[in-house]
């Protein structure tokens, strides 16, 4: 899950666990992105905003561009991190995170998959978190212990999707990719 230990030995430590979870059939997935430095605080019961240096957030960021930029086919889950100088939205949900640095920056075209909406750090509003996540940027959504609020994210898609805010374009770019990596695994 974490590896407490210095940039160069994240970065080989990652690298070796994701190969073999792939050598075994068991698709890996790099968390979290853009990451979450040292912060002390739980992301599933509050708000969490990057309380390290820019130099910690610097390091985080090598970490993520060099373990996903020598592996693309590996999915990467976000973090719901509020880092104020990039950004006032949680990562998720920022275009600057999900399409800017990830995307056109770090060169990174695998699946993106949304931490579980449903923790505080999300927000309020899983519906629009989910909308915002897709516009950001991501592939797919979690959210996983309140089935009530399964519904508000399904009928908030399902709006932004019928309403045009969420194009069938951008659905496909997901869709591709999802299936692409479900091939690599022989699904």
């Amino acid at each position: 899950r974490t590896f407490g230990t210095t940039t160069d030995g994240t970065i080989s430590l990652g690298r070796a666990m994701a190969e073999a979870y792939l050598t075994h059939g068991v698709m890996p997935v790099y968390k979290h992105f853009p990451g979450y430095g040292n912060s002390t605080l739980n992301p599933h019961t509050t708000t969490t905003q990057f309380d390290g240096t820019h130099e910690m957030f610097t390091q985080n960021m090598n970490v993520c561009q060099t373990l996903l930029g020598s592996n693309s086919e590996i999915p990467v889950m976000t973090a719901h991190i509020i880092v104020p100088w990039v950004s006032p939205l949680p990562a998720t949900e920022a275009p600057q995170f999900m399409a800017d640095i990830l995307r056109n920056e770090f060169k990174y075209e695998g699946v993106v998959i949304t931490d579980d909406l449903d923790m505080v750090s999300a927000g309020a509003d899983t519906g629009q978190a989910a909308v915002d996540a897709i516009l950001a940027g991501t592939d797919m959504i979690i959210s996983t212990p309140n089935d009530a609020n399964h519904i508000v994210i399904l009928d908030a898609l399902k709006q932004a999707v019928d309403t045009g805010v969420i194009t069938q374009s951008r659905l496909d770019q997901s869709a591709y990719k999802v299936l692409k990596m479900r091939a690599m695994l022989g699904q």
